[in-house]
């Protein structure tokens, strides 16, 4: 791959990526045609060909009024600006919304759930709760500490999916309590566990365990650049 880019690349496999911090629209637009055009070089040098048809460009923006951004061009092709994307199974939306997402996963994690319900008359509780844990929960986790800052409301909406599956699990009646039968079942919220993979993300990425973009994206402590003896500081 290019070495000299003035944007932020990321590759995962055959995806690939550029970032750049909007301070001005015509200056990011700039840096990233420039990058696109070094990627373009590179690619014919090796022989590869790229398809500006399956590339898209997105500006994640909360402002009502977002600023009309210049367009990007790829091989000569402009480059269609989209409003949500499916970026490795998860989808970003330009509003920094996890609705679609969560919405994608209810939908994906609701069809093993008519499964599950098929088979609780006929399979003894715990080889159900493997078919939950194995095959309709990591559904529903998938890239968890990306999105754990979804709404109230989309998290309910993944609670009443878990729901459903403690029932069948358990053979409740429709209508027995969910923290009853969490406690019953030995679960823990969808919540909880979103925020315990969190934390435990964080351990990682404070102990040097992930990739250094990850650490820089933490604030150093103000013991490591001060000269004052505070209280804590060798603690």
């Amino acid at each position: 791959m290019v070495d000299d880019l003035s944007t932020c690349p990321f590759l995962f496999a055959d995806d690939s990526s550029l970032l750049d911090i909007v301070e001005s629209p015509t200056q990011t637009a700039s840096r990233l045609n420039s990058d696109l055009n070094k990627i373009s070089s590179w690619s014919s040098t090796w022989l590869m060909k790229l398809n500006p048809s399956k590339t898209e460009e997105m500006c994640f923006s909360r402002k009502i009024n977002p600023p009309n951004h210049p367009p990007l061009l790829l091989d000569n092709c402009v480059i269609q600006p989209v409003k949500d994307h499916k970026h490795i199974g998860v989808f970003l939306t330009s509003t920094m919304s996890w609705e679609k997402h969560i919405t994608y996963m209810i939908t994906k994690a609701s069809k093993r759930v008519s499964t599950l319900n098929k088979l609780k008359f006929k399979l003894p509780r715990p080889v159900l709760e493997v078919i939950y844990k194995s095959f309709i929960r990591p559904l529903l986790e998938y890239a968890d500490i990306i999105w754990h800052g979804c709404t109230i409301s989309d998290s309910r909406r993944l609670e009443r999916v878990q729901y459903e599956c403690s029932l069948a699990v358990s053979g409740a009646v429709r209508g027995s309590s969910y923290l009853s039968l969490l406690s019953e079942l030995g679960w823990e919220s969808l919540s909880d566990r979103r925020h315990i993979h969190s934390l435990i993300m964080f351990y990682k990425i404070v102990h040097g365990q992930t990739r250094q973009y990850l650490r820089d994206l933490i604030t150093p402590e103000v013991s490591a650049h001060t000269s004052y003896d505070l209280r804590n500081k060798h603690n």
